[in-house]
């Protein structure tokens, strides 16, 4: 009975042994049939499965089946373990996985939405510039590029940054105050005693 309570619990932890054995297995009341039965599944090797089956010692037989069982079922269970533990990883390095690409495609769809209002503005603002033929070619040569970057990279800041000095520039605008040499020589004078020959290169 300790054999066949034994052999029912390697059973649920193998899924290689059939169930219908178990079902033979336990409608054998002969000790020797149960014997020859049970060494089938077990994992020995074939000089040892054949030692067991020419064994007469009935009891013999059945405790080194009984110890085999032991060994089997406690193998099982420690691999289940790792299955389980393993599986626990990969799911949790999964949803891990998933998160962040989920989280990277929100900040892209909302980097994006954000960077193309700032792409409209920037082209507004170049448009309205008057800008040297040279300079409005180049410049919009860069913002159609700038279009087709991802809005969050190194390259497309540069190239952000580069647009936004040019829309900064006052390429046609002059001030409404007129220059004066003697104005500028009097607040040298007033900020920087002596310096002559410098102050004269500046003027």
């Amino acid at each position: 009975r300790t054999v066949k309570s034994t052999f029912e619990r390697y059973v649920k932890l193998n899924r290689a042994v059939p169930p219908e054995m178990l079902l033979s297995v336990n409608a054998l009341e002969d000790p020797d049939r149960l014997a020859d039965m049970l060494v089938a599944p077990l994992q020995f090797k074939t000089a040892e499965r054949q030692e067991l089956l020419e064994t007469f010692d009935t009891s013999a037989r059945l405790d080194r089946i009984y110890k085999a069982l032991l060994a089997e079922i406690e193998f099982l269970q420690v691999e289940k373990k790792l299955k389980s533990r393993v599986k626990r990883e990969r799911e949790s390095s999964q949803r891990e996985f998933w998160l962040n690409e989920q989280m990277k495609a929100i900040q892209k769809e909302l980097g994006d939405k954000e960077g193309r209002s700032d792409l409209e503005e920037l082209a507004s603002a170049l448009a309205e510039k008057d800008l040297p033929d040279e300079v409005r070619d180049r410049a919009e040569k860069e913002l159609r590029k700038l279009a087709q970057m991802n809005l969050m990279s190194a390259e497309a800041t540069v190239v952000r940054n580069y647009l936004d000095w040019i829309v900064q520039i006052p390429w046609s605008e002059e001030s409404e105050e007129t220059p004066s040499l003697e104005e500028a020589a009097r607040i040298l004078d007033k900020d920087h005693f002596g310096l002559r020959r410098i102050k004269e290169r500046i003027l």
